[in-house]
C-alpha cells in the first residue's frame, strides 16, 4: 500500500494506513448464526389450556368475570396491574 501524504500541510510526513480489520481471515471462522433460529417454539399446552378455558370453566365464574362489562362499568382487572416488591401498584393499561 502506498504511503498517504496529507495535502496543504506545512510539515507533511508520510503516513502508513493500517489494513482494515474487517477483512481479517480470522473473523470468518467466528461468525455465529442467527439467535432466533436456535430454538423452535413449541405449543404443547396451548391446545389443552384453550380447551379448559373454553369448555371447562364453571359458568358462574365466567359470569363473575364478565359481569362488569355486561353493565358497562369501567373496571380495571387485576391482570392489568404490575406489582413488584418495593414499588407502588402501577397500571399497565387503563380502560
Amino acid at each position: 500500500m502506498p504511503p498517504t501524504v496529507p495535502v496543504a500541510v506545512g510539515f507533511a510526513a508520510a503516513v502508513t494506513e493500517p489494513l482494515p480489520s474487517a477483512t481479517s481471515p480470522a473473523l470468518f471462522a467466528t461468525a455465529f448464526g442467527p439467535i432466533a433460529t436456535e430454538s423452535v417454539p413449541r405449543a404443547l399446552l396451548s391446545g389443552a389450556v384453550e380447551f379448559a378455558w373454553k369448555y371447562l370453566m364453571p359458568w358462574l365464574l365466567m359470569l363473575l368475570i364478565a359481569e362488569p362489562t355486561l353493565f358497562a362499568v369501567v373496571v380495571v382487572p387485576f391482570a392489568l396491574y404490575v406489582v413488584y416488591d418495593g414499588a407502588e401498584i402501577v397500571p399497565v393499561a387503563g380502560l
